[in-house]
């Protein structure tokens, strides 16, 4: 007698919002955190593990070319940090990320004792200002970038990123890459997430609170390689 195994899917499901290539995606809002679909730049990311933010717009082509997304945010691990800061320190250090990566106000400057919240569209979904128009890479017109020759960093990460916890989880998902690197798979560092990990495919989504590589090995199986656009890479 024979008898079908299936596995279930993994990873939530998000709605499609389209694939339209664009300038700017200065106040869009995407239907997830990180996005699964939507308007994005002509420029894509090749595989590879970044150590930047990379706008969304250059991801989400990636996505469209198949490709699955490891995205990681250090200041959601459970104790990040390597040394004893105070929570003036701590407040001051996120608003730091928050200011250079969201847009606000002409003027809109530090309080005296405590940081205001960042403004505009992209604090709901990472992508900021400085992220909202296509990277520089080298100055040169290109299809796509890699992480040799990635678009300047226009954001800083904030002092959760360089703490041995964050170290500790970046050998971790840089592993994962080198033991895919067949697969269309990019790594990258992510700040505004609620989870520590997420992964990402075009229309579904994996939130990991910590590094779970038979989680993620199962995803990048099951969605890699399905994205709308069919390309030879």
């Amino acid at each position: 007698m024979y008898r079908q195994y299936s596995q279930p899917l993994i990873g939530e499901a998000v709605v499609d919002q389209g694939r339209e290539h664009v300038t700017d995606i200065f106040g869009v809002t995407y239907s997830s955190n990180p996005p699964t679909s939507g308007p994005h730049f002509v420029v894509w990311a090749k595989d590879g593990v970044y150590d930047r933010v990379i706008s969304d717009g250059h991801l989400i082509h990636s996505l469209e070319h198949g490709y699955v997304i490891v995205s990681y945010d250090c200041s959601q691990l459970t104790n990040p940090k390597s040394e004893i800061l105070n929570p003036k320190q701590i407040l001051i250090s996120k608003f730091k990320i928050l200011n250079s990566a969201y847009a606000h106000e002409e003027g809109d400057e530090i309080p005296a004792d405590l940081p205001h919240e960042a403004t505009g569209s992209g604090e709901a979904t990472g992508s900021g200002e400085p992220l909202s128009r296509p990277g520089i890479v080298s100055g040169v017109a290109m299809s796509a970038f890699s992480p040799e020759n990635a678009p300047a960093e226009v954001v800083k990460l904030p002092i959760e990123f360089a703490s041995d916890g964050c170290k500790q989880l970046v050998g971790q998902v840089s592993d994962f890459y080198n033991k895919n690197k067949s697969k269309r798979l990019v790594v990258v560092p992510r700040v505004g997430m609620e989870t520590a990990v997420a992964l990402t495919a075009w229309n579904r989504i994996l939130k990991l609170p910590s590094w779970d590589e038979v989680k993620a090995k199962l995803f990048l199986d099951q969605w890699e390689n399905k994205g709308p656009e069919k390309t030879v890479e």
